[in-house]
């Protein structure tokens, strides 16, 4: 584990383990840098790559992580299905993503002491 990389975290009621994992691979064997287990909720890094590389997925997991805490993709899809116009779908969708993202962030770099990892 990177030492600059903390070995869980916790999202609102959720204790979300973040594993740091050699030769990861998706669900379609293809090899990737992170990822997402909606099932078991969990964080995957790859493990040795560059530190830059490793910090920018580490936060994109994350906001998979939170996405998934709040609902965002499910309650998107039925908020999208409600209007025929692309223009209010997109605003719906922007709006929805700044709230969403709003209400879990802080929760979650506060709880979790994270706001220093960087490059």
């Amino acid at each position: 584990m990177p030492p600059f990389l903390p070995s869980q975290l916790k999202i609102g009621n959720r204790t979300v383990p973040v594993i740091v994992q050699p030769n990861l691979v998706a669900g379609d064997g293809q090899p990737v840098m992170g990822l997402y287990d909606l099932e078991n909720p969990t964080i995957y890094i790859a493990a040795g790559m560059k530190p830059l590389a490793t910090v920018e997925t580490f936060w994109h997991e994350l906001m998979h992580a939170i996405f998934d805490y709040t609902r965002f993709g499910i309650d998107m899809q039925m908020e999208m299905e409600t209007t025929d116009s692309p223009a209010i779908d997109a605003y719906k969708l922007e709006e929805r993503s700044a709230e969403s993202f709003a209400k879990v962030f802080l929760q979650v770099v506060q709880d979790n002491n994270i706001a220093n990892i960087t490059t």
